[in-house]
């Protein structure tokens, strides 16, 4: 069980003034009702009869109109007779409204929904049986509380319905109460070790996100050949490896990568690294080769240090990678050394998007934007750093067709192969580009990037090589 029995009292108690409308009684169930769905499960029965005790006056008399839903009548009519006999109100299953819906019948929740103002939903498991009811809630315009401690089922549920519950002006809320067992297993000890008898409880819930994030580290010191100090990385920003398949991209990333989870003492920055790998191109055993070769005295005790301020995620969906984002605000507040977020790629469901959205750039944009956004809001609340790769998939454009559309305005620009396609939300949040190409006319292949500050608007050019240590600049 995933909440106390009593979470719900709260939300019992706070319930609008707008609800306290007047009601036919014993089943005439009018818009305004609060309704407890699953009202006859295990955790249900404990919320009938909370609500019961809880909106009853002094005189008796119920203060709003409420109703109990469920498969069918008999269950949640025998709750309520239950709950009458326990509270002396005989009255009781004469006042309440019953409404029959399941949740395996979409139709009969729409009726239930356009009937009340707010749902207490006590049918769980949420991740297999919550969905449904949200659903509903959100499409008739009526908010809902529910007692989930499911963190896939209450990110999921901001991820598809948060939007709309906003344009509506509804409340979904999810984790009312949760972790009733430690509480209550805390009240047993209490009351098995105390003489005399125990009348009331209180516990209180402290929540630690970690140490100040003030403290984490700065990585102006990350890659000198790169970053002149006027152009270092800070906390907050957002940098974009540009260019084709093949031209060193990804094997740019794990040399930063390796910069900063090596040891001080080996000339590393010694701070934690997450990556986030969407083309499943990440290769460990590169990784670990380039670390060796850069320690001065290479051991498996070493590398097993610098590798656990490594931490390594794989998404194979856009649906997966925006939920794998919201997900992390715990990561970074419990990991202070975590500086740097690493997304290889993000453009590697560019064209999966698109075909989803239809002929609707909105939809087509849409998931991105979210991601976009969230990285943005994500490396400024928790000062980071981040690094994305994305594909160069158009062409640019010769310079009489390219008009105001073009990314560059500048002659020094031409020999920069770049055109935007990604939303303008992304477009919005980089602050610094990096255009990566490859050079196959030499003795042995060199790479050239072309670096770009978005803020300062400078133009620099480096050139590289890749060799069994990783890369090494010209």
């Amino acid at each position: 069980m995933c909440g106390s029995p009593r979470d719900f009292g709260s939300a019992a108690r706070g319930i609008s003034g707008a609800q306290r409308a007047g009601h036919g009684g014993g089943g005439c169930c009018a818009r305004g009702l609060s309704v407890v769905v699953g009202g006859s499960g295990f955790t249900g029965q404990f919320v009938t009869e909370e609500v019961a005790r809880e909106q009853v006056d002094p005189e008796g008399n119920c203060r709003l109109p409420w109703a109990v839903a469920g498969r069918c009548w008999e269950k949640p009519q025998g709750v309520l007779e239950r709950a009458a006999l326990k509270l002396g109100r005989p009255t009781l299953s004469s006042e309440v409204g019953i409404i029959i819906c399941d949740i395996s019948n979409p139709a009969s929740l729409d009726e239930m929904a356009k009937q009340a103002t707010l749902v207490l939903n006590c049918i769980g498991p949420y991740r297999f049986y919550g969905e449904p009811v949200v659903k509903a809630c959100v499409e008739n315009g009526t908010s809902c509380v529910d007692i989930s401690g499911e963190p896939q089922f209450l990110e999921l549920m901001y991820y598809k319905y948060h939007e709309k519950a906003a344009e509506e002006g509804v409340y979904i809320i999810g984790s009312s109460g949760f972790d009733s067992i430690p509480a209550d297993l805390g009240v047993i000890y209490t009351r098995n070790k105390m003489k005399g008898s125990l009348t009331a409880v209180e516990s209180y819930l402290s929540v630690h996100s970690g140490p100040e994030l003030e403290g984490r580290s700065s990585l102006k010191e990350i890659e000198p050949h790169l970053f002149a100090d006027e152009d270092s990385p800070l906390h907050g920003d957002i940098l974009e490896f540009h260019g084709p398949e093949g031209t060193g991209k990804t094997e740019m990333l794990y040399h930063l990568t390796a910069q900063c989870i090596l040891p001080k003492s080996e000339g590393g920055l010694e701070v934690e690294v997450l990556f986030i790998d969407t083309d499943y191109h990440f290769d460990m055993l590169r990784l670990v080769t380039i670390l060796e070769h850069r320690l001065a005295q290479s051991c498996e005790e070493i590398i097993k240090h610098c590798l656990g301020r490594f931490f390594l995620v794989h998404c194979s969906s856009s649906t997966q990678l925006l939920l794998t984002l919201y997900s992390l605000e715990a990561t970074f507040c419990s990991h202070p050394s975590l500086c740097l977020l690493i997304v290889d790629s993000l453009s590697a469901f560019y064209w999966i998007d698109r075909a989803n959205g239809g002929e609707s750039v909105n939809l087509q944009e849409s998931t991105l934007k979210k991601r976009a956004q969230l990285l943005e809001k994500l490396v400024n609340a928790y000062r980071l750093v981040l690094f994305t790769t994305t594909q160069s998939i158009m062409q640019k454009a010769s310079d009489s067709a390219e008009g105001p559309c073009s990314a560059f305005s500048h002659p020094r620009d031409a020999h920069v192969d770049y055109r935007p396609y990604l939303c303008k939300a992304w477009q919005q949040a980089v602050k610094h580009r990096m255009f990566f190409s490859k050079d196959d006319s030499k003795s042995h292949t060199q790479f050239s990037l072309v670096s770009r500050n978005l803020k300062s608007n400078n133009l620099k050019t480096h050139f590289f090589i890749i060799g069994e240590s990783g890369v090494e600049f010209c």
